[in-house]
Formats: C-alpha cells, structure tokens, sequence
C-alpha cells in the first residue's frame, strides 16, 4: 500500500516541477502543448497497462458476503424512525 501511495503522489509536485521546467523562461502556446503531450502519452501509457493486463472480472475480495447481502444487516434499527420522522426545529 505504501508503494501505490508513494507512485500515487508522485504525479502531484512532478507535474509542476515539469511546468515550471518548460515554461521557466518563455510560457508560449508550444512550451504548454509539450507538458499536455507529455501528460498524454502518460495517461495513454496507463490505459494501454490497463487494456494489456486488467480485466473486468469480479475479484474474489470484492464479493460481498452473504449476511450483509441478505438484509439483515439493518437488524437492531428500529424502522420509522429514521430522518423523515424526525422533529422538526423551528
């Protein structure tokens, strides 16, 4: 986890350390287009990843189980008695 956490925020002071590398001295419509091609071939690389290696399989963590999925999960709460019915201040 701390891994995924620490390449998750890396993104986060790359991406102005870049801006500030490509548009220090002159901040033209080319030196911008750079840093957003940049940012695409990044995104695209990612979604390639993805379309190479994911799937869209329900993963076994992911299922819920039963006893919440049956309705008993709300046991124990008394039922009508929830916002709608509560008092109203004035």
């Amino acid at each position: 986890m701390g891994i995924t956490n620490t390449l998750a925020t890396l993104p986060g002071f790359l991406g102005p350390e870049v801006v500030g590398a490509l548009t220090y001295h002159e901040s033209t419509r080319s030196q911008w287009q750079k840093f957003f091609y940049i940012t695409a071939a990044i995104y695209g690389f990612g979604t390639a990843i993805f379309v190479v290696f994911g799937s869209g399989e329900l993963q076994d963590w992911a299922v819920v189980p039963p006893t919440a999925a049956d309705g008993r999960h709300n046991e124990g709460h008394k039922t009508g008695e929830g916002m709608r019915n509560a008092p109203k201040i004035n």
